[in-house]
């Protein structure tokens, strides 16, 4: 194929690895099907996982080309605890420098892919250049809803009451939003989640990373306008695949145990626990007599993270934990942010996940290592959640082979955008 017939797609994630992460297997599987791809990237990044993860990506996929688009510290302006949303904000005050970047790029670009926390301030812009633009929401379709139909019952949710009606949703608890979502008064979080959810309307198609036998209805719901009408195409894209970097020195420890065998433990790039409730998770893993994988954090950002592991557990647990698994400090993947507990109800509802609801926001301050050890060992010798996991992975695996459904769907886009683009 002529290089000029091919497509030219542009990705441009926000912060944190549970959005970078997501973009980069995305990018990887448009350039395996012989697609042009350029990733824009937010300099510098929250996180050393970030920029170590894009040094890593950028060497395996040197056919993705990577430009930087540098933001400033925001300051002191604006007061919010996450600093990972402080940074979406960062990104949204510097989109001005997106358009000469986008038109200095060659050959010219077929279509925008943008982070779902940017799409108000980069539709404006995709438009005003008259390309394409798809938004990637990472996280599930359930999600997505949700997300698309904050901004019309926003008052409803900071009302009275303890759960909240969306159209095509049974009630949710309000303790499954974050908590700034639920504020009468105005935050960032509740912003962006606003701006963003009226945008979605503007924009050529919405990309999921989830998979249409996982989450059918919801999708279903979302391309029949029962969640809000005129929402453009949802295309189920995922679960998308890791890259071959990803596994590390953790895929050659996890070689060598026995199938089926091992816990993953995991808060994700965004969530820190405290040093009482790390040392309770470290005894009731010991305590269950499961092997396991434990990625630990100490702090929300790991550049401020200098503790080394006995600090974090003590000797004595981390001599304990070092008999039954590993433990790292560095990230995996699994995120704990705004979707956290809507997934983790896709995932118990999908009998793939045991769900205790009163841990968490909202619930016991402390989680103490005897409810931990009897809930591991409730999960991991309960023979019907492994069965069940295994056959979602089965068909998470074959909708990405050819002729599945996510696989088909990302050639459908690929194919219609190279038609468009053979005919400007």
């Amino acid at each position: 194929m002529c290089p000029d017939c091919r497509p030219h797609f542009v990705l441009l994630p926000s912060s944190g690895m549970g959005h970078l992460t997501p973009f980069l297997r995305l990018a990887a599987s448009l350039a395996a099907h012989n697609v042009q791809v350029t990733l824009i990237t937010a300099h510098p990044t929250v996180s050393l996982a970030e920029s170590d993860t894009l040094k890593q990506f950028c060497f395996a996929f040197p056919q993705v080309a990577h430009r930087k688009m540098s933001i400033p510290p925001i300051g002191d302006a604006i007061s919010f605890d996450d600093p990972f949303t402080l940074h979406y904000e960062a990104i949204r005050r510097s989109s001005h420098t997106l358009s000469p970047l986008l038109s200095s790029l060659s050959p010219p670009l077929s279509a925008v892919v943008t982070d779902m926390s940017l799409t108000s301030v980069v539709i404006p812009i995709t438009k005003e250049l008259n390309l394409s633009n798809y938004i990637f929401f990472t996280s599930s379709a359930k999600m997505l809803a949700i997300y698309a139909i904050y901004h019309k019952i926003a008052a409803d949710i900071a009302g009275e009451g303890d759960v909240f009606l969306a159209p095509s949703l049974e009630s949710i608890p309000k303790s499954w939003l974050p908590p700034p979502l639920l504020s009468q008064g105005h935050n960032l979080l509740k912003t962006h989640f606003i701006e963003n959810g009226e945008s979605f309307l503007q924009s050529n198609g919405i990309l999921t990373n989830t998979f249409e036998d996982l989450e059918k209805d919801s999708l279903a719901a979302l391309n029949t306008g029962l969640v809000v009408n005129q929402l453009p195409p949802v295309i189920a894209i995922g679960l998308l695949s890791p890259c071959a970097f990803e596994g590390g020195e953790v895929a050659t420890w996890l070689n060598d145990q026995s199938a089926r065998s091992v816990l993953y433990v995991s808060f994700g790039s965004r969530a820190a626990i405290s040093r009482k409730q790390m040392r309770e998770l470290g005894n009731g893993l010991v305590s269950s007599g499961c092997k396991f994988l434990w990625v630990v954090k100490a702090r929300n950002v790991d550049r401020e993270d200098r503790e080394e592991l006995e600090e974090m557990v003590g000797k004595e647990i981390l001599e304990k934990v070092n008999e039954k698994g590993l433990m790292l400090k560095t990230w995996m993947n699994q995120d704990q942010n705004a979707d956290q507990k809507i997934n983790a109800d896709l995932a118990e509802r999908n009998a793939v996940a045991i769900w205790e609801k009163n841990w968490g926001w909202g619930g016991k301050e402390s989680v103490g290592e005897e409810e931990i050890a009897p809930k591991i060992r409730e999960l991991m010798e309960n023979e019907m959640l492994r069965n069940k996991a295994e056959e979602i992975r089965d068909k998470a695996r074959t909708a990405l082979r050819h002729g599945g459904s996510s696989k088909n769907n990302l050639i459908g886009l690929i194919e219609s955008l190279r038609q468009k683009h053979r005919f400007r």
